[in-house]
């Protein structure tokens, strides 16, 4: 008797032990806006590995049997399920009521299913490829979380059409919630922009200068026919119509890559990663050529390198910053990266500065966190590396090509080496400072020049807002 109150008391603690442990990561605090914090993934249900070592082969003739790696509760009652199935197969989810089905991307699908009130439900996970059986079933239980909590800050992460994915605030942008008043439209293109191109021009004493934006669309604008359906537009006009369209009526030089991209959107490469919410290299190239054909008008010596002169290459990588703020598996998750690698010299741009400023060589800057992924660097450098993303100084001493300021924010991250070789100084802001300073644009000019030549203003969709005031 005396052995079984033991028993029975060692069981009660242990369960009020669980009880504790369940109510401290209840508490998980999920309002961080940086990838450092990301809150823990909310499993209904953890992937079973050892049956998935396990699985036996796929018999002719049949579907593979897909994989269920990650179950996150996005809201209380919706489960986002994702994994890997054969290329091209539709994944479905089926319970005893309902089913839900979703074309495959690259290998892996990602679904959303919504529970109801239920408390838990058992779905049973098959693919199918055309011409091919159901694949075996996979049974995976999902369950209704009521601590789980949507993200609220601007790194909300929406599932589209078939698996692909959006930042919520780059939706709200596209169905015109975030216009801004006629007299603040007009603020910004006399008392930010032409104001600007007057205190450069005064600054320059003779000296010709250019101011340029150049605008970078989001993937709602390119991509818009894989965006959530049933979504309800407020307007038309979005916020990057308001400022291209005062930009284009300004002192300032306009380059529109949203009309650019659309001619190449069928060139045989994505100009948006699936899993990242960055342009690729490819389309970094278009932006780079775009800007570099238009100084070629003056400087006929900066014309862009041709595509002919990279060597383009494609290979797998882990998910970008979509797939981590959706607290998915980036390593299931995986994109098909395609990386242009110049056959031109890029060994320079680390000569002695003449105000013995610290510079910077083309060949040390980190773009990527790994180069197995194409998640964008996001902090600091590996050694012997500098983060494509801080405020770096070129000097190519080649005083026969001309002098600039850049100030952008992280789409540069693919292309702004491939600009800083087509000058001779070369300053590049910290990512996401828009301040244009007037002594830069003096101690950064060609020994022969009072000013640089051009002031260049690069900034996506997502970022109008840090421009217009």
């Amino acid at each position: 008797m005396e052995h079984t109150t033991k028993e029975r008391a060692a069981l009660v603690f242990t369960v009020l032990a669980l009880a504790l442990s369940l109510l401290l990561t209840s508490c998980v605090n999920f309002s961080g806006s940086s990838i450092d914090d990301v809150p823990p993934l909310n499993f209904s249900e953890a992937p079973n590995e050892e049956s998935k070592e396990s699985e036996p082969p796929t018999e002719d003739g049949y579907t593979a049997r897909p994989t269920v790696d990650t179950v996150v509760n996005t809201s209380p009652e919706v489960v986002i399920l994702s994994g890997t199935c054969e290329e091209g197969a539709v994944v479905t989810a089926t319970s005893p009521v309902d089913s839900v089905s979703v074309n495959s991307l690259n290998g892996y699908y990602i679904l959303e299913y919504n529970m109801g009130s239920r408390s838990s439900r058992t779905l049973s996970v098959t693919a199918k490829v055309e011409g091919k059986e159901d694949s075996t079933a996979r049974e995976v239980t999902v369950y209704r979380d009521a601590m789980a909590e949507t993200r609220t800050d601007d790194y909300e992460v929406t599932l589209g059409v078939d698996g692909y994915l959006f930042f919520r605030k780059e939706i709200d942008s596209y169905c015109g919630r975030n216009l801004i008043t006629v007299s603040r439209l007009n603020n910004f293109k006399t008392t930010t922009v032409n104001a600007k191109i007057t205190a450069l021009e005064n600054r320059a004493g003779g000296s010709e200068v250019e101011l340029i934006y150049v605008l970078i669309p989001d993937s709602t604008s390119v991509y818009a026919d894989y965006l959530p359906e049933g979504l309800e537009r407020e307007s038309y006009q979005t916020l990057y119509d308001q400022v291209s369209g005062a930009l284009a009526v300004s002192n300032a030089t306009l380059i529109d890559m949203r009309d650019i991209f659309a001619e190449h959107i069928d060139d045989g490469y994505l100009l948006y990663n699936l899993t990242d919410s960055h342009i690729t290299d490819y389309a970094g190239y278009l932006v780079y050529s775009s800007i570099m054909t238009h100084i070629a008008e003056r400087f006929p010596e900066c014309a862009p390198h041709t595509l002919d002169e990279f060597t383009v290459t494609e290979e797998s990588a882990d998910g970008g910053d979509l797939v981590t703020y959706a607290r998915l598996d980036n390593s299931v998750l995986r994109e098909n990266k395609v990386t242009l690698t110049p056959n031109f010299d890029m060994d320079m741009g680390d000569s002695a500065h003449r105000l013995k400023l610290t510079t910077t060589n083309l060949l040390s800057l980190q773009k990527y966190v790994s180069e197995g992924s194409c998640e964008l660097i996001n902090g600091a450098a590996d050694e012997n590396k500098t983060s494509i993303l801080s405020r770096l100084y070129f000097c190519t001493e080649r005083p026969e090509l001309p002098s600039c300021l850049i100030y952008r924010d992280d789409s540069s991250a693919v292309f702004l080496d491939l600009l800083a070789e087509r000058f001779n100084n070369c300053m590049a802001g910290l990512s996401g400072d828009y301040t244009v300073n007037l002594t830069d644009a003096g101690r950064h000019a060609n020994p022969d020049k009072s000013i640089v030549d051009y002031v260049i203003i690069i900034v996506s969709e997502s970022n109008l807002e840090d421009i217009i005031d």
